[in-house]
């Protein structure tokens, strides 16, 4: 059942990709995280104020270590506090995350999300901090944070 629900969560932020494509403030960054996954992360604008993002890579931070991660979030984002140059975006939501070890051991699960995004002044970059509180739902249950740092290039 847990299972069924990881994978229909990621199915359908999957399939909101098109939508993503039609918003007039789309933005789209890439890059790399740094953290509990340690890899790759994608973050793109729905709307204006709405983005979700996804990373995979290494889990660095997860019981299941060593393996590989993937976790997606969908967040509410704005520019709650004006900076003298760039900007400084703050961002709060949640997702789900998946872990598998080497030898096959599975953790899934559901997270909060909170962190800060800076763009840097007239550039296409920015760098990012974020917490994510979670629950662990398989293999070993329980509750824990998790936290990421890491840049994007936006297109």
């Amino acid at each position: 059942m847990r299972r069924k629900f990881v994978f229909g969560f990621f199915a359908a932020l999957l399939m909101s990709l098109p939508l993503a494509s039609q918003a007039a403030d789309r933005v789209t960054g890439l890059g790399v995280i740094l953290g509990d996954t340690l890899g790759f992360s994608l973050k793109s604008y729905i709307t204006k104020y709405l983005a979700f993002d996804l990373a995979a890579g290494l889990a660095s931070g997860y019981s299941v270590f060593p393996g590989i991660s993937t976790h997606a979030d969908l967040m509410w984002t704005d520019e709650m506090v004006k900076v003298r140059e760039g900007a400084l975006l703050f961002y709060f939501g949640g997702g789900a995350f998946w872990a598998q070890s080497s030898t096959s051991t599975i953790e899934t699960g559901l997270r909060g999300l909170t962190g800060a995004e800076y763009f840097f002044h007239q550039s296409k970059y920015a760098v990012f901090a974020e917490l994510a509180p979670t629950v662990v739902l398989t293999h070993a249950p329980g509750v824990s944070l998790h936290g990421a740092i890491g840049a994007r290039y936006y297109f």
